[in-house]
């Protein structure tokens, strides 16, 4: 049989444009990286929200690894409750090791649109002591289905800045402080005896406190 010229695939696949044409690879990056906290007081369960999206699709049964939410009370499990949008983003419980501040996820059924963003959250006890904010890296795994699978590059964070309980950049990730009374003043009105008294406190809170 005489050499022929073979005819490449250029159809998309998994994202990736011209992704059939064989042995076409590229490298896979997260574009989107946020994450927030939701309580920055000390002893207190915190909500760690995170948005990421991906350049390729994300298959089903793929990992996700957040490491670095270091100083947490929160200890080892294989059952962390994990939140998502879409709503069966991620399966429903995390790993969680303690030491590292480490989750891993799992992709759901139907796995993740490249360009789509997509949301994750979980809550931690945090710290009993004041902290600073924590630097958190994120990687993934794709399943190729055969004995290797395809990383993505570990990538750092982006911590909001915002504000949050009257606390600077409170909603950073890892930020820890110490609830206080900066003012504490009491006095009364009527020194004698048998007399009514008013006793009038003053008091001025470092954080705010919700009705």
């Amino acid at each position: 049989i005489d050499q022929v010229v073979v005819t490449s695939d250029t159809g998309d696949l998994d994202g990736v444009t011209g992704g059939k044409a064989p042995l076409r690879a590229v490298k896979v990056a997260l574009d989107v990286l946020n994450m927030a906290q939701g309580f920055p007081l000390a002893d207190a369960s915190n909500k760690i929200s995170v948005t990421l999206s991906t350049t390729i699709d994300l298959l089903e049964n793929s990992t996700v690894t957040l490491s670095g939410f270091t100083g947490t009370q929160s200890t080892d499990t294989a059952t962390l409750p994990a939140f998502s949008t879409p709503e069966d983003a991620f399966d429903p419980t995390a790993l969680w090791e303690q030491s590292s501040g480490t989750i891993t996820v799992t992709v759901g059924s139907g796995g993740l649109a490249a360009g789509s963003d997509f949301s994750l959250w979980f809550w931690v006890r945090n710290s009993a002591t004041a902290q600073t904010t924590v630097s958190v890296q994120v990687a993934a795994t794709i399943p190729s289905g055969g004995e290797f699978d395809s990383p993505i590059d570990s990538q750092a964070m982006v911590p909001s800045t915002s504000n949050v309980m009257g606390v600077t950049s409170g909603a950073s990730p890892g930020l820890t402080v110490l609830g206080e009374f900066s003012v504490k003043h009491i006095a009364q009105s009527v020194p004698l005896v048998s007399a009514s008294n008013e006793l009038s406190v003053t008091l001025t809170p470092t954080v705010d406190l919700p009705a």
